[in-house]
């Protein structure tokens, strides 16, 4: 379980997706460990749902999968955001990923 107050916590978070390269994405998972919080992907999840000015977009599901629903405003607004940085984006899924999969700094 990750340490510290929960305002660091979301610090961490904030560090880790603002260095998420264009063109590439990360998971929520893997956002979760490079912030040192192991385990809270959930928690990053509701983070980039309540932040704005972050590329809150180029964070995924585990294996690629955009989380959100197909129907609804943001996943398209998540996969046009991603397709305008050159990232493909087949059946709400991101194509190539393990090159695309960013792993940290």
């Amino acid at each position: 379980m990750a340490s510290g107050s929960e305002d660091e916590r979301r610090q961490a978070i904030f560090a880790t997706v603002m260095a998420i390269p264009p063109g590439r994405v990360c998971s929520y998972g893997e956002v979760a460990r490079l912030s040192q919080q192991p385990g809270l992907a959930r928690f990053v999840g509701r983070i980039l749902g309540e932040v704005d000015g972050l590329p809150w977009f180029r964070v995924v599901r585990a294996g690629g999968q955009i989380a959100f629903a197909q129907e609804t405003q943001k996943y398209h607004e998540q996969v046009s955001r991603l397709v305008a940085e050159g990232v493909e984006i087949k059946n709400g899924r991101v194509q190539d990923w393990k090159q695309r999969y960013w792993q940290g700094y």
